[in-house]
């Protein structure tokens, strides 16, 4: 062996050591930013305005504890007729390439051999039922037909089901991710706020990048989102940050505290509504990690409580959830269970399931957007995508 090839040998072998082998702790987990720099107010105004994403108001009591719920979604309201009845929502997919001081290489738009069949994750993503239309979704029982679309539509279309379903307020109401992608960003980050993992020595595949939390949240919004307004990134739309097998921990120990796989956040006025999510092959986290799994969970959230301050009554003790929590979160109480895999252009997705509008408001009257309108709001007998929910949930208490 020559010289010049010992080097690179002893240099590639100094590179993997240098990849983590500590033992994590990996709590993989899924987080919400509230609204910072705003309120549900001036963000419904600058949406009326058209300064940020189409957002629709609901308001309804519980039987829970007879208060009062108000919140936005995303779109325009179900049984929005006309015109307004489809709503497509511009989504930017910003593939971001992860660069660590270590040597861990994390590249969205490259072909994995290893992990991914020497398919693209951006690629895969694009052609997948978060943007693409599949089905038809059929939910409940009886059974019933939600249509061919997106999977967020269907999780819409199925949460009020009750409005949509009848043909004088219109069966054509659909809230539709629009995907455009921006060119490729690299960030390098600094030496200390991430940390590559080889997932392979823990029964995993390749390798896995943890990002310190805070650093990644500040990159996003101080930096990368507003570099991007040349692209059409801006409030006015949804910004979705792409990575391939790179998640955030905490400091001081990013893998002890490890995973944050999502998040999805707003900030400013006008509104900014976002969300870092990561395509995983990395297979560390099971069922609450898989290829489309995460993307699922974050666009749902973000497309139901885009604000981050959608309140609910109480409920816990399920999910990634061991206490109570009061929000509408659709991905929480489920995650780590999966819908049944779809199969589109050639590659089979494992969305997650997501519960629905009834499943934590416990509907007694709703006044709007559909005033008088009495009781649960979805398919009759589901309050999930997958009917592992088919009650609410129960009252959640600290002691349960």
């Amino acid at each position: 062996m020559n010289s010049k090839c010992l080097s690179l040998l002893l240099l590639a072998t100094v590179a993997l050591s240098a990849f983590s082998q500590e033992k994590p702790t990996f709590k993989p987990r899924y987080l919400v930013v509230p609204m910072r720099g705003n309120t549900p107010a001036q963000a419904l105004s600058e949406s009326q305005a058209g300064t940020t994403v189409p957002l629709w108001v609901y308001q309804t009591s519980t039987t829970v504890d007879d208060n009062i719920y108000t919140g936005m979604i995303m779109g325009n309201a179900p049984g929005t007729p006309g015109p307004n009845s489809v709503t497509t929502i511009p989504t930017y997919v910003i593939p971001l390439i992860v660069n660590l001081a270590d040597g861990g290489h994390f590249d969205p738009t490259a072909p994995d051999p290893t992990c991914l069949n020497n398919l693209v994750p951006l690629t895969v993503m694009e052609n997948g039922p978060l943007f693409q239309n599949s089905g038809p979704y059929k939910y409940g029982s009886p059974e019933v037909n939600l249509g061919t679309t997106q999977y967020h539509d269907a999780l819409q279309r199925a949460e009020f089901w009750k409005i949509v379903g009848t043909s004088f307020l219109g069966q054509s109401w659909h809230t539709l991710w629009g995907m455009h992608v921006t060119t490729p960003q690299t960030v390098q980050v600094p030496s200390n706020y991430g940390i590559t993992y080889n997932a392979g020595m823990n029964g995993g595949c390749g390798f896995l990048g943890v990002l310190n939390y805070y650093w990644l949240d500040g990159y996003v919004v101080n930096t990368l989102i507003p570099s991007l307004a040349s692209q059409g990134v801006g409030p006015t739309t949804f910004a979705m940050i792409f990575m391939y097998n790179v998640v955030e921990g905490f400091p001081p120990d990013l893998l002890q505290d490890c995973c944050v796989l999502g998040y999805h956040g707003a900030y400013g006025s006008p509104m900014q509504v976002y969300s870092p999510g990561e395509f995983d092959s990395s297979l560390i986290f099971g069922s609450a990690a898989q290829d489309i799994s995460i993307e699922t969970h974050e666009m749902g959230e973000a497309m139901n409580d885009p604000t981050g301050v959608n309140l609910t009554p109480a409920w816990g003790h399920v999910g990634q959830v061991s206490g109570c929590q009061n929000n509408f979160e659709v991905g929480d109480p489920l995650t780590g269970t999966q819908n049944p895999p779809i199969t589109l252009n050639g590659f089979t997705y494992h969305p997650q399931e997501l519960a629905m509008y009834s499943w934590f408001l416990r509907p007694n009257i709703m006044m709007m957007p559909i005033s008088g309108l009495a009781g649960d709001t979805g398919v009759p007998g589901w309050y999930s995508t997958n009917g592992t929910f088919t009650t609410t949930q129960s009252v959640c208490t600290a002691n349960d």
